[in-house]
């Protein structure tokens, strides 16, 4: 076997000449690569090769010529290289072993208070859920995005589905009230989930427009449940009535000079004067009234003018004044 280095040859003629020869042998290395051992995938996953030697050719069992292979099935799988006229081959065995089935189902929507049991019951798997649990089940109680991962031999496969929640109907019309003539009331309840809506007339709108006194029902459904409030409306007082003398005792009784029986209006002024004509309280809430203080201090016994203007919910304007008694 010859090595790589220089050998000369020197050789003598019968005349008695000589001559030299001189030859440089080197040494090529074959391409220096490995497909790897035997192996065993599971389902659907790929194995990978990415060749970069410098100055080579290859040539796979397929007859396909690139540096890049990629497996994805099982089979008997060689390669051979030329680098600088030396070759090199190698060859793979690729076996599959079946990866587990796992379905959680489609994203669902439940309503309050109802659990759903996701099941995974796969022979000889472990689980491991988005909580690190690891039973074959899983009781979900609220909403929210749950994960499963299944592993069987050494293959794992996994599944996701999402939960989500919808209430039961809930609502109420508010307390009882009135109405005067003239004026409207809308009802349009605020509800924590969509629905359908039905009121006592058959109608279905979100709102219902209360123009006269009576008892007014709604009851709205959807998928899980259905829920009913009612209101009374009553026929209000809706003249401007005011006290003619009021007595700021602490009794509880009239106390405060203002309207008795508020009602909707757009625009409210009140104001009163001491027979001095200064000003001495002013309000644009008709549910507010004079304590007969001024600046803290209780103002002496007798008459006080009032001035009220008002608009009211059709646009009207009033205005109206008269005096108050007060008492000590």
């Amino acid at each position: 076997m010859v090595s790589a280095g220089k050998y000369s040859l020197i050789a003598k003629g019968l005349n008695g000449c000589i001559d030299t020869a001189t030859i440089q042998i080197s040494e090529i290395i074959p391409p220096a690569f490995s497909l790897g051992v035997d192996t065993v995938l599971c389902t659907a996953t790929t194995l990978s090769y990415d060749f970069n030697l410098p100055n080579a050719s290859y040539l796979w069992n397929d007859g396909s010529t690139g540096n890049k292979y990629l497996i994805n099935r099982q089979g008997v799988y060689w390669l051979t290289i030329n680098q600088r006229g030396c070759f090199a081959a190698d060859t793979v065995n690729i076996t599959y072993k079946p990866s587990p089935v796992i379905d959680l189902g489609k994203d669902t929507t439940l309503c309050e208070n109802l659990t759903k049991l996701l099941t995974t019951k796969i022979t000889d798997a472990t689980y491991l859920w988005q909580d690190g649990s690891k039973s074959p089940e899983y009781l979900v109680h609220k909403a929210g995005s749950y994960y499963v991962t299944a592993t069987v031999n050494g293959c794992s496969a996994a599944d996701t589905i999402n939960i989500s929640y919808i209430p039961k109907p809930l609502f109420t019309l508010g307390t009882d009230t009135f109405i005067c003539k003239g004026m409207s009331i809308m009802l349009r309840p605020a509800l924590n989930t969509p629905v359908e809506y039905h009121w006592q007339d058959g109608s279905t709108f979100s709102f219902f427009n209360v123009t006269d006194s009576g008892k007014y029902i709604l009851t709205v459904s959807n998928e899980c449940g259905t829920a009913t409030s009612s209101i009374i409306i009553s026929q209000g007082v809706c003249q401007v009535y005011i006290p003619t003398a009021f007595s700021p005792n602490n009794d509880n009784l009239n106390d405060i000079f203002r309207v008795k029986y508020p009602f909707s209006v757009n625009k409210f002024r009140m104001i009163v004067y001491n027979r001095f004509g200064e000003r001495i309280f002013e309000t644009v809430n008709m549910t507010k009234g004079w304590d007969g203080t001024f600046n803290r201090s209780k103002q002496p016994a007798g008459a006080y003018l009032w001035v009220i203007s008002l608009t009211d919910i059709d646009g009207r304007d009033k205005a109206i004044k008269g005096t108050v008694l007060l008492i000590r």
